[in-house]
């Protein structure tokens, strides 16, 4: 009895420990994210990664953003391209007169934000 559970456990094991190592292969075989992307949720991922960043770094080089970026509504964001499976995004923060550009890939994922529209 006392082997059968071993064998259970080592096996166990050895299958998590694979689901663990591929995980950016799980991510690629999750088609619903891909499915859903399109202009409206590009907007709704920039308005939330932008308030985000006010409270917190999330690692992009603009750091922590201003309390103001809290504010920004969907008037304030516009898709400038979507093209090569990338949408480049525009954010406007009228309080302070600033615009950031969001980088963001097909998948959901930002990419990169930027205060110039070069990428």
């Amino acid at each position: 009895m006392r082997a059968l559970f071993l064998l259970v456990v080592l096996f166990s094991t050895v299958i998590s420990s694979y689901s663990f190592a591929h995980l950016d292969k799980l991510k690629r075989m999750d088609h619903s994210r891909h499915d859903h992307m399109n202009d409206k949720a590009a907007i709704s991922i920039v308005i939330t990664s932008a308030q985000k960043m006010t409270f917190e770094d999330l690692g992009y080089k603009l750091g922590q953003l201003p309390a103001s970026w809290k504010n920004i509504t969907v008037a304030d964001v516009k898709v400038l391209s979507d093209a090569g499976g990338v949408y480049i995004v525009s954010a406007i923060n009228a309080e302070i007169n600033k615009t950031l550009y969001f980088q963001i890939a097909d998948d959901g994922d930002v990419i990169l934000v930027s205060e110039s529209n070069v990428f």
